[in-house]
């Protein structure tokens, strides 16, 4: 799957996205924030109960990730998203 991302954005079942992410029940209604801070793409995780993964590595809920081309960013077991940074 994948999932262009042009603007800072937050991303759940509530969130962008919704109608494409609603059938994803693991999935919080606000999982995860993507932001360009600092010249960088960033990825928080919004303190959610399943996680969120970048590369099979789990992230601290409320801090910011670099995230880099061809980065796998996982949501749920379901759902892997391809970074793809142009």
């Amino acid at each position: 799957d994948s999932l262009k991302i042009i603007n800072n954005c937050t991303i759940g079942r509530e969130a962008h996205g919704k109608e494409i992410l609603r059938q994803f029940l693991s999935l919080s209604r606000q999982h995860v924030e993507i932001s360009f801070i600092e010249d960088s793409w960033k990825v928080k995780d919004l303190n959610t109960t399943n996680g969120t993964y970048v590369n099979n590595r789990k992230l601290n809920a409320d801090v910011y990730t670099n995230l880099e081309n061809g980065d796998e960013l996982s949501l749920s077991s379901q759902l892997k998203i391809k970074v793809e940074i142009v």
